[in-house]
């Protein structure tokens, strides 16, 4: 989270600086890439994180509204720096990229994918 905030802190044109390295960092460092796996990794965390604390069952409505709530509010925030602004579309890509993330961990978790730690 805090990373997120001093990305969504930092001008623009810091970004784009890297995005002409080549056509990877174009994609990685784009506004709606960022978004998409910022959010949706930060979901994915929280999911992971209730789950490795023996939580029986995760609140995921709780962890959704949580992670689109910070994105809302990092775009509120982005609205008063003089070099960012507000961008419904952003919280839009928020969205979509903490749905996917959370369905991933749901489906990891069902199929067995992601293990507990044996305990010792």
């Amino acid at each position: 989270a805090v990373v997120i905030l001093i990305g969504g802190s930092i001008p623009v044109s810091h970004f784009s600086k890297l995005s002409h390295l080549n056509r990877v960092f174009r994609y990685l460092f784009s506004d709606e890439s960022l978004h998409f796996f910022l959010f949706g990794f930060l979901a994915w965390l929280l999911c992971f994180g209730y789950y490795m604390a023996g939580r029986k069952k995760i609140p995921y409505v709780r962890i959704f509204l949580l992670s689109l709530g910070y994105g809302t509010l990092l775009e509120a925030w982005q609205a008063i720096l003089p070099f960012r602004h507000f961008d419904k579309r952003d919280i839009l890509l928020d969205f979509i990229g903490i749905s996917a993330f959370m369905i991933a961990f749901w489906v990891m978790k069902r199929w067995g994918i992601i293990l507990k730690k044996a305990a010792s």
